[in-house]
């Protein structure tokens, strides 16, 4: 008994088998005690299939294997050639390293034994059963993955290549295409969405050449007004100016003075309504100049600083000229040594800069007001020309043509006429963006 121990299950062997006992104090000096086989233990568990490599088995806690439910003994080397000792996890995986074979090993005690219960099982044993399983399992992904393509593919028949087509023709529609139209489509909502947009792109098409056409009347009827607003006072002068060199016999001066005088009738009255060079602007303001300094001799001279490579520009005709005249007329003062006009072109960035500048009393605080803030057309109508001039650029440039008035130090007015050189100045064709 005292090697024994009371009250604690001990592990003793009897005989070549392995007895668990257990004595406990019932009174006094008296004791009762009890001993049970370890083939007992196992006896419940050799029904359980483990396959041909698996067991159960009964070790100490040092895994020193006291019985099996495996006759071969085969999973045990195995357990102890990876070294399996209880106690260190309930789960671990190892492998045969002959066969390759891997191995779940399930340890486990019961309270107060000195003894662990293991159980190893090959995994081949494990998955058997669920072998149509595992195929349903791989299966299942592929078919889903079947139908996920074949929804991906009707998605993308019934809406995205519908979609794409509309807004593809849309942005094609937005370059100015307005010519496009898109065919029938199966899908009733999308044959429905596909003749609105061509509805559509039919009546923007009706409406740009509506608004074209409307164009082409405002330039028509604003150039003519402009042509009409040539003043009965200076052909009156100009005619005087010829009768006075007649009567003075200055003969080259009548040629030079006719000579301009024609030329400025012959580009103010021309019927034509298309856009003129900068080239032919200037020399138009050439001639209207030449005839102020034949009049006023020595107390008028001008400059022309002009800018050969936008000789060719194509500008609205008159756009420098009631400019030009306003500076004479409100400027110019024969009690002054010499009235000057100056007008130059020169670029700023994207934007071609038509300056006009003279030496005179510039503007006054009104009109420069009225000017600004873009009032020209006052009640007596004294400002149409230029009216007509800052229309006529902003139908043919949009709102980046502009027009800027200011005075000069120490004095004279400046008027700057801005037009956008990104713009297409080929005149008519323009698209009505911004008018």
């Amino acid at each position: 008994i005292e090697t024994i121990g009371i009250d604690d299950w001990q592990l003793m062997e009897f005989n070549g088998t392995y007895k668990l006992v257990k004595i406990v104090r019932v009174k006094g000096d008296s004791y009762l005690g009890t001993w049970l086989g370890l083939e007992s233990l196992l006896e419940p568990l050799k029904g359980l299939d483990l396959g041909e490599k698996g067991g159960v088995y009964i070790v100490t806690d040092k895994g020193f294997p006291l019985i099996s439910t495996d006759e071969s003994r085969r999973s045990m080397e195995i357990l102890n050639h990876n070294e399996f000792i209880p106690g260190t996890g309930a789960y671990r995986t190892i492998k045969d390293m002959d066969s390759e074979e891997k191995f779940l090993v399930v340890a486990d005690t019961l309270d107060n034994l000195p003894i662990y219960f293991i159980a190893m099982l090959p995994e081949t044993a494990i998955f058997k059963n669920l072998l149509s399983f595992r195929k349903l399992i791989y299966f299942i992904p592929v078919v889903g993955l079947f139908f996920l393509l074949v929804y991906l593919l009707l998605i993308r028949r019934i809406l995205f290549t519908p979609m794409k087509r509309l807004i593809t023709a849309m942005k094609q529609v937005s370059r100015g295409d307005l010519e496009l139209r898109l065919p029938e489509d199966s899908i009733q909502d999308f044959n429905f969405l596909y003749s609105s947009f061509n509805d559509m792109v039919e009546r923007v098409k009706r409406l740009k050449m509506n608004v074209y056409e409307e164009k082409i009347m405002t330039q028509k009827a604003e150039l003519r007004h402009l042509q009409a607003q040539i003043r009965p006072h200076f052909l009156y002068n100009s005619l005087n100016l010829i009768y006075n060199l007649a009567v003075l016999k200055d003969f080259e001066s009548i040629k030079e003075m006719s000579l301009y005088l024609a030329g400025y009738l012959r580009f103010t009255l021309r019927n034509e309504d298309r856009l003129v060079t900068l080239e032919e602007e200037l020399n138009h303001i050439r001639n209207y100049l030449e005839i102020h300094k034949i009049r006023f001799m020595d107390k008028f001279t001008y400059q022309i600083n002009g800018a050969p490579e936008y000789n060719g520009l194509m500008i609205p005709p008159l756009t420098i000229q009631p400019f030009v005249e306003n500076s004479i007329i409100h400027g110019f003062n024969r009690k002054m040594e010499q009235f000057r006009i100056e007008i130059s072109i020169e670029r700023e960035n994207d934007i071609l800069l038509i300056t006009i500048s003279d030496n005179g009393k510039g503007f006054s605080e009104e009109k420069l007001r009225e000017f600004r803030e873009k009032a020209f057309e006052d009640a007596d109508g004294k400002h149409i020309g230029i009216w007509n001039v800052y229309r006529r650029l902003r139908l043919q440039y949009g709102k980046r043509a502009d027009l800027k008035f200011m005075n000069q130090d120490p004095g004279g007015a400046l008027v700057m006429i801005l037009i956008p050189l990104e713009a297409e100045l080929s005149g008519l064709e323009r698209s009505e963006e911004d008018v």
